[in-house]
């Protein structure tokens, strides 16, 4: 085993040695005698100015079993019995950062997807808990390192700016950014690196198809993207996006190899749902549907918009049941409700109004009956009491 050896010597007075990177065979005698013996030539005057001499053989024997054990053992074996210390899986910011698991977050280009991750940087770094979004931000302070494979620092310094005056921030550490260039498994070195020196616990890829540096239909290109995720044990969302094909048929699912919609624990679609432009102000609206949750108990839908100024971005919370697009994304159960509250209809009513098909209205109408919230008063459906449109 082949490992990238860096060693720094700290003598207080003298100003710190450091020789490497090298490389150097964990079994190899040879190896060790040589890099030892560049060490006891390169250090003669640390070694004089400490009480007793510096076993580099010693040093680099320890050294060099602890790397084959580690590697040879892997992580260490957890017994699971149930506990009933055990607990769900932690949030740092719901609905999108959960700890030491993957979400991803994909639509069409447009949809800000980038300024939602910057705005849940932002969320964890404050920590922002009276955000205009809405989100369950953490208690404490929680870093975050943004992996950049389509912008750089200038964009994003950039765009903080314009998000943190929206919002009324002074000049504060909200993330740390690294631009990138080669897929995520020949960078993760130095991410490694630069989660443990920013004390990180979230990581954020944008986006997946630069990450992951080819074809990303492929599972051998996709496999070694997650596991190169996996191997940093952080919380990460992932920004990823939708194909051409997809956005003919309206599919809502991410484009690429089957890992992408199995690894993941959450997924959140993004889907345009208005723009509008008065002077230098524009004006978008996304709406952002869980498709998918492992462990979790499902996310109702919500919208957010987005006030881009030359100056300011501002993001805020839209309600499902202020925009009809919006609702669309709402399950259709609560679509009827809703439209119950305006009064009796009939089934056709309900198709047309609601845009599904016959046979969906009736089984959805059938399943509120059965559960006493509707009723059928002369063809005609209505609400059997003031039903709470979350139920």
């Amino acid at each position: 085993m082949v490992a990238e050896v860096e060693a720094e010597l700290l003598v207080p007075g003298l100003p710190p040695y450091v020789h490497g990177p090298v490389r150097l065979n964990l079994t190899s005698s040879r190896d060790q005698a040589s890099l030892r013996k560049t060490l006891e030539e390169r250090c003669p005057q640390a070694a004089e100015n400490l009480p007793l001499p510096i076993d580099w053989t010693y040093i680099l024997a320890s050294f060099c079993k602890q790397g084959l054990q580690w590697h040879r053992e892997g992580r260490p074996a957890v017994t699971i019995t149930g506990s009933a210390d055990a607990k769900p899986p932690e949030w740092f910011l719901d609905p999108f950062i959960i700890k030491r698991n993957p979400v991803l977050l994909f639509g069409d280009g447009g949809t800000a997807k980038s300024s939602v991750a910057q705005a849940v940087a932002m969320s964890c770094a404050l920590p922002w808990g009276d955000n205009p979004m809405r989100w369950k931000a953490p208690t404490r302070s929680i870093q975050t390192l943004y992996c950049d494979w389509e912008s750089n620092e200038e964009v994003m310094d950039y765009r903080m700016l314009k998000l943190r005056m929206g919002h009324g921030f002074p000049e504060l550490p909200f993330l740390h950014h690294v631009t990138c260039a080669m897929p995520l498994a020949s960078e993760i070195e130095h991410i490694a690196r630069k989660i443990i020196h920013f004390k990180a616990e979230i990581i954020i890829i944008d986006s997946a198809t630069g990450a992951c540096g080819g074809d990303i239909n492929k599972p051998e290109t996709a496999s070694p993207f997650f596991a190169a995720i996996r191997s940093l044990d952080v919380a990460s969302l992932i920004i990823h996006h939708v194909s051409k094909e997809n956005q003919k048929t309206k599919l809502q699912t991410p484009v690429g190899s089957y890992q992408f919609w199995t690894t993941p624990r959450l997924i959140w679609c993004s889907r345009k749902i208005s723009e509008e432009k008065h002077g230098d102000v524009s004006t978008l609206v996304v709406s952002l549907k869980d498709i998918k949750h492992n462990d979790l108990p499902p996310h109702r839908p919500f919208g957010l918009r987005f006030e881009f100024s030359p100056t300011i971005i501002r993001v805020s919370y839209e309600s499902t049941a202020d925009s009809p697009e919006l609702g669309e994304d709402e399950p259709l159960h609560i679509r009827i409700t809703r439209s119950l509250r305006h009064g009796p209809r009939s089934s056709q009513d309900l198709v047309e109004e609601l845009r599904a098909s016959k046979t969906t209205i009736q089984s959805r109408l059938t399943e509120l009956h059965k559960r006493n919230q509707i009723v059928n008063v002369k063809g005609a459906w209505a609400l059997a009491t003031d039903q709470d449109e979350n139920d």
